[in-house]
């Protein structure tokens, strides 16, 4: 059946709502979505001001062994120190950034 046009050829809202596929359809919550993204938009941005507060050699070996996903040699070899070094800067790297990053994970265990 045809919807019901107005005088200039438009098509009555309610005849296309009874008409259409969409009645009864439930949809996805997207306020869940929305308050997820802002979440997710918030601890991203704490995690970067904890990123940022690091030591700037410290931070160099957690971004390039946790982030770019280098070895341990390669970091030796790139920034010119000892892999020790290496395993101790990351080692502290990674001890600080659980220490700052501890609150965000106590919200998480309450949300």
């Amino acid at each position: 059946m045809p919807a019901a046009q107005e005088p200039g050829g438009h098509t009555q809202l309610a005849e296309l709502v009874k008409n259409s596929d969409y009645v009864g359809r439930e949809f996805p919550d997207e306020g869940a979505e929305v308050e997820r993204a802002v979440a997710g938009a918030e601890v991203d941005s704490r995690v970067q001001d904890a990123l940022l507060s690091l030591n700037p050699e410290v931070r160099m070996v957690i971004v390039l062994a946790d982030v770019d996903g280098y070895a341990y040699e390669e970091i030796a070899s790139m920034m010119g120190i000892p892999i020790g070094t290496v395993k101790s800067r990351l080692h502290r790297a990674r001890a600080a950034m659980r220490d700052r990053l501890e609150p965000i994970r106590e919200e998480l265990k309450v949300q």
